[in-house]
C-alpha cells in the first residue's frame, strides 16, 4: 500500500496513469520519443540516441498481460 501511495503522490519524475486504456494515454509520449529517436539514428548521433533513451522510463507491475513489460 505505501508503494502505491509513493506512486501515484507522482512527482516530477513519476505521473500515475489511472485509466483502462494505458496505450492512448502514452501513445503521444511514446510516439514523439520513436521519432526523435530515429532521427537521431539516421544521423548516425549515438550521443542524441542514448540521451533520448535514458529520458523516458516505462514502470510495468506485471511481465504479462495487458498491463505488462510483454505488452510493450
Amino acid at each position: 500500500d505505501t508503494a502505491i501511495d509513493l506512486l501515484r503522490a507522482g512527482g516530477d519524475r513519476i505521473a500515475w496513469l489511472d485509466t483502462d486504456d494505458p496505450a492512448e494515454a502514452l501513445r503521444a509520449t511514446l510516439v514523439a520519443r520513436a521519432a526523435e529517436l530515429r532521427q537521431a539514428a539516421l544521423l548516425g548521433d549515438a550521443g542524441s540516441a542514448l540521451a533520448i533513451l535514458d529520458s523516458h522510463r516505462l514502470l510495468c507491475a506485471h511481465r504479462h498481460g495487458p498491463f505488462g513489460v510483454a505488452q510493450w
